[in-house]
């Protein structure tokens, strides 16, 4: 009869040598640098300052909506 708890720990033939590790960072490293132009682009502040900009084309308020929404996240805090 096989030991589960052998059987999980044995690192197999592949892993002893790394590649799997090694594949597994450069999609790790890939997802991550996916992630971070989509997250800004579909950040509160973007999407906020853009709506703000289509309804009213002044930058003042375009500036205000930033300050609003880090003073509103920070408020809490505060209080």
């Amino acid at each position: 009869m096989v030991d589960p708890v052998r059987a999980i720990r044995r690192p197999r033939q592949t892993e002893a040598a790394g590649e799997p590790a090694a594949a597994g960072a450069c999609a790790s490293r890939a997802g991550g640098t996916a992630f971070q132009p989509g997250s800004a682009a579909v950040g509160s502040a973007t999407v906020m300052s853009a709506l703000v900009f289509l309804l009213t084309g002044s930058p003042v308020s375009v500036g205000a909506v930033s300050t609003n929404l880090r003073f509103g996240w920070l408020l809490p805090q505060l209080l």
